[in-house]
């Protein structure tokens, strides 16, 4: 084992054992992170089912945790692919609320249930421009309050395959096929594997281009055509906007006490938009939010919130864009009136409804 390997291992046995997991998701580079880390005595990791994941791949995160010893957990979000779809569009470059609604939602609960501070990774600097400037120990921002370790960010291919062929590491079924594991439906993968992969998981791809025909029907698109072979990779429908003249009392708004005119907005806009995917439960460094089992939709702790409004930040470090992903990217937002808010404000009940009056 050469001294970059050595080094590697050491790097991972440093770290607090009982408050780091691995962040496994079936490809190469994490799967040699999980061989260290298990030989390191890390024991927990976790691979994060964004329910349109193939099921080859979801079968061999659990051949390889009995593999190692290690308990690799099939984490699944509040609300699937297929049921967020429908409110939010199709998932693009232009349009992605998948990854903190169906993958990292349910990474950020595990780590809350488990006690886990440390995520470890097998991001490498080599696969592209942007991870060129990742840290060993770095951030982030989809995992709010989390630390990301990435042990073998500076580890050649060459180094990946040396170490899988030393080891004799069993790969996943298909990987010379398809090389970049993750969503069958992901809009960043190229053409060609999207049209192997149709073809190999029909389950998820048929009715993925159904609501496609559906949805380019309803937007009245010209290039239907185009569209459904692969346009939708670029595509984001305007936002249609229902403006609201009155505030809802529920949720969220038990804790507008103490919120400016900006965060009084959001609050609303929070509550009035929320689907339900649970991605800004993560946002509150006290564990306050949670989903109403009555409703489905935001609610709040009010006692344990401190009213620090963290979870109203749209943007920078421990934020959501638009600090709501249905706020942001819903195919129909309800959006608050300015009119409605007025600074300085406070909370005035009228019938059962929220109005906010000037003092």
């Amino acid at each position: 084992m050469n001294k970059k390997f050595i080094s590697t291992f050491y790097f991972i046995q440093n770290l607090p054992k009982e408050k780091t997991a691995v962040a496994f998701s079936g490809g190469k580079d994490s799967l040699v992170v999980l061989h260290l880390a298990s030989m390191a005595g890390i024991r927990k990791a976790v691979f994060s089912d964004t329910t349109i994941e193939s099921q080859k791949v979801i079968d061999y995160a659990k051949e390889v945790s009995s593999a190692f010893g290690v308990e690799v957990e099939i984490a699944r979000p509040r609300k699937t692919f297929f049921e967020l779809l429908p409110l939010l569009g199709p998932p693009s470059t232009k349009n992605r609320w998948c990854c903190p609604t169906v993958k990292y939602q349910q990474m950020n609960e595990y780590a809350r249930r488990n006690g886990i501070q440390i995520f470890l990774t097998g991001l490498r600097r080599e696969e592209s421009s942007r991870r060129r400037q990742y840290k060993e120990i770095d951030r982030n921002p989809m995992l709010p309050y989390l630390v990301e370790a990435n042990p073998i960010l500076d580890w050649t291919e060459q180094d990946v395959w040396d170490y899988i062929k030393d080891n004799a590491l069993p790969l996943p079924p298909g990987y010379a096929e398809h090389p970049r594991n993750g969503c069958v439906l992901c809009p960043y993968k190229s053409e060609t594997e999207l049209e192997a992969l149709q073809k190999e998981e029909p389950s998820i791809w048929e009715p993925f281009m159904a609501y496609l025909k559906e949805f380019a029907r309803e937007q009245g698109l010209k290039d239907v055509e185009g569209f459904l072979k692969g346009g939708w990779r670029h595509y984001r429908a305007p936002q249609k906007r229902r403006v609201i003249y009155e505030l809802p009392q529920e949720g969220l708004m038990k804790i507008a006490d103490k919120a400016n005119q900006k965060q009084l907005r959001i609050l609303a806009e929070k509550q009035l938009n929320c689907v339900g995917c649970g991605a800004c439960l993560s946002l509150c460094p006290k564990g306050a939010l949670f989903l109403s089992e009555e409703t489905g939709r935001i609610d709040v702790d009010a006692s344990a919130c401190t009213r620090c409004y963290d979870c109203l930040r749209a943007s920078g470090e421990n934020s959501l864009r638009g600090a709501c992903i249905a706020r942001n990217y819903s195919l129909a937002k309800q959006k608050v009136d300015a009119s409605t808010i007025l600074g300085p404000s406070k909370l005035v009940e009228l019938n059962t409804t929220f109005y906010f009056s000037r003092l």
